[in-house]
């Protein structure tokens, strides 16, 4: 159990506002510590409609979601939350094995990863690329020398890293092109998408792309590298973006899910349907795109 005053003397003085105070110190008192990942769940969804948001329109509603103290208080409960503490040194170990001179992890919340990966890589230039940066995020990376945080890349990378980023986004493939464009040939991309009706502001219109997203990432000059934990590696074998092409993967995974979601009705929890669908999509998408 984590008392609310245990907390706050374990951060940097002056780090928290009086809201971000008032709100951790209700919901630690409230459930006798941190809520666990089902609480947290439901706190960010009852914000998310408190708010009134709409996920097909992206207006300041999303960005107040988003700068919203739950979302501090879900990053400080998945830093002691021990399945999120063994994936990160998964990860932090993974991107130490490559030794990048230029690493960014986007959509790094506080920075658990990115304070890992630049602790355990002291020479090499870590950011955090986070829109919504925290008072708390941006004092504690002042005690890295190598760590800072950014709104958006810049330059050219040598590993980049993408942990459920995608799914919460309006654009997915827009953004990954955007992020495309940083990473340099032969340099690593580590994405883990959960592309699924999780939390309500993973959006439903990127739910199809748990079918097609290896193969937009390969129409962007990818080739898979390995599985990391619940994500995947990929070396970046071409600078040729073929976007297009993309958008066309996009729109038959839109249609095949349609079809099986919402016209038959089957669930979304179901593995078995799951598997079918991608090995439906992996069949037929070479002949849409002949056709399409």
């Amino acid at each position: 159990m984590t008392s609310f005053e245990e907390l706050f003397n374990q951060q940097p003085k002056n780090s928290l506002d009086d809201r971000q105070i008032s709100y951790l110190q209700d919901h630690l008192t409230n459930y006798a510590g941190f809520p666990n990942v089902t609480q947290c769940r439901k706190l960010l969804d009852a914000v998310w409609d408190d708010l009134g948001c709409n996920s097909t329109i992206n207006d300041e509603k999303i960005h107040s979601f988003y700068s919203h103290p739950v979302w501090l208080l879900n990053g400080l409960m998945h830093e002691n939350l021990e399945s999120s503490k063994i994936i990160k040194a998964l990860y932090c170990e993974y991107i130490a094995s490559f030794m990048p001179l230029r690493f960014a992890d986007v959509g790094g919340g506080l920075g658990m990863l990115s304070m890992k990966v630049a602790t355990k890589l002291p020479s090499t230039n870590v950011e955090c690329i986070e829109p919504f940066p925290t008072k708390l995020a941006l004092e504690r990376a002042k005690l890295i020398p190598n760590l800072s945080f950014k709104d958006s890349l810049s330059g050219d990378y040598d590993f980049l890293c993408a942990t459920d980023v995608f799914e919460h986004v309006f654009d997915p493939i827009a953004l990954l092109a955007k992020l495309s464009e940083n990473l340099k040939v032969d340099g690593i991309f580590l994405i883990a998408n959960c592309f699924y009706p999780v939390i309500k502001c993973h959006l439903p219109q990127n739910y199809h792309l748990r079918f097609s997203w290896h193969q937009i990432m390969v129409s962007f000059g990818y080739k898979k590298l390995s599985k990391v934990g619940y994500g995947v590696s990929y070396v970046k074998i071409s600078p040729i973006l073929n976007i297009s092409k993309s958008y066309k993967l996009a729109k038959f995974s839109h249609s095949l899910y349609s079809v099986i979601y919402k016209d038959l009705n089957f669930s979304e929890s179901n593995k078995y349907i799951n598997k079918a669908c991608m090995i439906v999509f992996r069949m037929f998408a070479p002949i849409y795109l002949l056709f399409f």
